[in-house]
């Protein structure tokens, strides 16, 4: 099954914007599903899980969200707020179905739970693969990284593959046949240099704010929706006590704290696919 690619402008403030999104739908559809990158990745990240849901009959919307992958990226830090986000979130509304599904990576998961808690709007499962609910030595180490990632830039495109797949280990393992599509919208051509597709000015946001406090556990008690919380097994994100007080208060929140798999998991092998795909479906 191939996706479709839509393009959305979109309004910022004063400012106008396109969105890429990747569909993939089914004849007949159970529900919608919408897969939120991490914080340096884009939608075709998900094309795996994608296809892999598609076959059971869910439609799978993919955005690139601004400053990421395909979308526009636009070079100010001062427009990569959160309600730049929301922005995009919300856009996503023109796909929705009776019911509705959420996946965040990482960032994206943060952003999600964020979204669907203060507009209120309603999921009825929520996937957060590897998300920092808090503040934590981990967060704290991607922050540090992406820094120094974004900064990188190369004069050939082998070179630019080369450092992606020795810098991106952190995923865990997947099928070799998957890296030309990973590699290929991981790389952009810019300035007559091979960079990364993310916008650097979104980083220089989050290194302002590297300091910030949040805490996104009382967000995750006021909600409704099914939750599952993904952790890889090496994963510097993952809080045992908390996220085992958090299960004991609310029935509606599970958590798989050890998937054999990188940090955060790629969500990129059948049984990280499986895994997801049972929840959803159950």
């Amino acid at each position: 099954m191939e996706c479709v690619i839509d393009k959305l402008m979109l309004r910022f403030g004063d400012t106008f914007g396109t969105m890429v999104v990747r569909i993939w739908k089914p004849a007949t559809a159970k529900a919608t599903v919408f897969c939120v990158h991490g914080f340096e990745g884009n939608g075709s990240e998900f094309e795996y899980l994608a296809r892999f849901l598609a076959k059971s009959g869910l439609t799978v919307v993919c955005p690139d969200i601004v400053g990421r992958g395909a979308s526009t990226y636009f070079g100010d830090p001062a427009m990569y707020a959160i309600a730049t986000y929301f922005t995009c979130l919300g856009a996503l509304s023109k796909y929705a179905s009776e019911r509705n599904h959420f996946i965040g990576t990482s960032w994206g998961g943060a952003i999600s739970l964020l979204f669907l808690y203060r507009t209120r709007i309603k999921a009825e499962k929520l996937v957060l693969n590897d998300v920092g609910l808090r503040k934590n030595s981990g967060v704290y180490e991607t922050i540090d990284r992406l820094a120094d990632d974004v900064k990188r830039s190369f004069e050939t495109l082998e070179a630019a593959e080369a450092y992606v797949r020795q810098s991106r280990g952190y995923l865990g393992e997947f099928s070799e046949d998957l890296w030309p599509n990973y590699l290929k919208n991981k790389i952009r051509f810019c300035d007559g240099k091979y960079r990364l597709t993310y916008d650097p000015a979104a980083v220089a946001l989050s290194l302002e704010l590297h300091d910030a406090k949040y805490d996104l556990f009382p967000l995750l008690e006021k909600l409704e929706a099914q939750v599952l919380l993904l952790y890889g097994v090496d994963s510097r994100c993952y809080e045992p006590e908390a996220v085992a007080g958090l299960m004991r208060r609310h029935p509606n929140i599970s958590c798989i704290p050890d998937l054999k798999s990188g940090h955060p998991p790629s969500l990129m092998t059948y049984e990280q696919a499986l895994t997801v795909s049972g929840f959803l479906l159950s």
